[in-house]
């Protein structure tokens, strides 16, 4: 029997049909974190998790979908959340704080394709590290709010979408700490 991987690293493991239910990592993770592979659904419940580079990082083609319950908190160097293949997408429910704790080339949630929050008890805080350029608190091709609170923080730019920014409800909050940069930034290229 070999085991199966998803493209999927949380918390500095890689997810494999193994541990998919039950996604550990002494000092990285704690509360309790698994993966459905059939609906590309990883469910964090009161889950720290602290990476190296990055919290949650997704290579597939899908979408990521992550459903949080409870508080939940992601760190990593340089990203908290991150998906890395080709268009692939995150689309985030529930509570979660997704932090880059370093000061160059950081995002709380990046996607080269887009990132959507959504559910009206959402609540998703992103913020960028400090210290350096090009960070951003949300970073995507395309950025699709449509319920919940959301905040977002980075020292270049709060919400940045290379094409479009959509905003069709909840509570949006992005600001830069400084007094450069922009709090929300659609190229629409």
């Amino acid at each position: 029997w070999a085991e199966t991987g998803y493209g999927l690293t949380v918390g500095g493991v890689e997810v494999t049909s193994s541990n998919a239910a039950n996604i550990t990592n002494e000092g990285k993770i704690s509360g309790t974190v698994s993966y459905n592979p059939e609906t590309n659904t990883l469910t964090l419940n009161n889950a720290t998790i602290e990476g190296g580079d990055y919290g949650i990082k997704y290579s597939g083609a899908e979408t990521l979908n992550i459903v949080c319950d409870g508080d939940n908190t992601v760190t990593g160097h340089s990203y908290g959340i991150w998906t890395t293949g080709a268009g692939s997408s995150v689309s985030v429910s529930g509570t979660v704080t997704a932090a880059a704790s370093g000061a160059n080339t950081t995002r709380g949630i990046c996607a080269s394709g887009d990132v959507t929050i959504h559910g009206d008890d959402t609540s998703v805080t992103a913020t960028s590290g400090i210290g350096g350029d090009n960070n951003y608190g949300i970073y995507a091709n395309n950025v699709n709010i449509t319920g919940g609170t959301v905040s977002a923080t980075g020292e270049l730019c709060g919400i940045y979408a290379y094409y479009n920014l959509a905003i069709s409800g909840g509570t949006v909050t992005a600001s830069v700490p400084g007094e450069s940069g922009q709090a929300m930034m659609a190229e629409g290229i």
